[in-house]
């Protein structure tokens, strides 16, 4: 077990879109789980949160994806060649970054400073996770509660969108209206 309790994996591989993590092994047939506080949480979970952290830096990401591959460790011991040794699975997650935390634990959207592979990676509790979106709550445009924890409510600052809500709200430009449906003609059959 490791010594901080919300470690999980570590990166092995970086793009500016996804980073590919290795869990830590754990014990045959058991599901990844850390308790952080008095919660029990899954890990790679989809949807679920999670702190990628080397030095200063700490990154937040999505788990998009988890796959399984087995690998045969090499034997450590001077037995016979014939020894059967027993698959282990190393389970993969695929991480998309979405933002940040600053110096004093405020998350901000959006990556410009990336991890290196051998990254650590921490699982987030329910209260980390709702800190995140907490930030939002004052523009009381609540897009539901998040896929991993029906507890916590996921809030968007609206000002961001405001250019796609007017485009697909089918709201056309006075100045420049372009055709109209009823204006655009099927092609004929020749």
């Amino acid at each position: 077990m490791p010594e901080d309790p919300t470690l999980i994996g570590h990166v092995i591989d970086v793009s500016g879109d996804l980073f590919l993590v290795d869990l830590l092994n754990c014990e045959e047939g058991s599901c990844p789980a850390v308790t952080i506080g008095d919660e029990d949480v899954v890990v790679g979970r989809l949807g679920s949160y999670v702190k990628i952290k080397q030095g200063s830096l700490s990154v937040i990401g999505m788990v998009s994806r988890m796959k399984e591959r087995e690998q045969v460790l090499a034997s450590t011991s001077q037995a016979s060649s014939n020894e059967i040794r027993e698959p282990l699975a190393i389970r993969t997650l695929e991480i998309v970054p979405v933002g940040t935390l600053t110096q004093n634990g405020d998350f901000e959207r959006g990556v410009s400073s990336y991890p290196t592979t051998g990254a650590t990676v921490h699982a987030l509790g329910r209260s980390d996770v709702s800190s995140m979106f907490k930030k939002f709550e004052h523009t009381r445009f609540d897009v539901g509660a998040l896929s991993t924890n029906g507890e916590t409510r996921a809030y968007l600052d609206p000002s961001h969108y405001s250019a796609g809500i007017v485009q697909s709200s089918g709201r056309q430009d006075l100045e420049n209206p372009g055709p109209s449906p009823r204006s655009c003609s099927a092609p004929s059959k020749s």
